[in-house]
């Protein structure tokens, strides 16, 4: 039985946000357009940017990659994936990985491991 209180919770926003949404689906409206259907374009993007992400097509390569290759190298490289190229473009829409980024990730690596960059 609940008591009927309310409890925090992460997805609870501010009154002040609440309001700035309220005025910004106003003036969608205002405007002709469906705040609601605004919503679901921005989620299926958000989705599609996921699917898209550096970690979700680094691991469709790696499948299709692996499969003529000895396991222990292949536990090794997606070890490596895992432990030090996903922390830092993982998340990351392909799309949105820069040249300079992963070159400086790159020299990271080498000062790190003394590999020659």
């Amino acid at each position: 039985m609940q008591s009927g209180n309310v409890h925090w919770h992460p997805s609870f926003i501010s009154l002040k946000d609440a309001r700035e949404r309220r005025d910004e689906a106003r003036k969608l409206l205002a405007n002709g357009v469906d705040p609601g259907e605004v919503r679901k374009a921005q989620k299926a993007a958000k989705q599609e940017r996921a699917g898209n992400s550096f970690q979700s097509l680094a691991y469709e390569w790696f499948g299709k990659w692996k499969t003529d290759k000895v396991e222990s190298h292949y536990r090794k490289v997606i070890a490596r994936l895992e432990n030090d190229v996903f922390p830092w473009f993982g998340g990351v829409p392909v799309s949105d990985v820069t040249a300079p980024e992963v070159l400086a990730y790159a020299a990271q690596i080498a000062d790190k491991t003394g590999f020659p960059g």
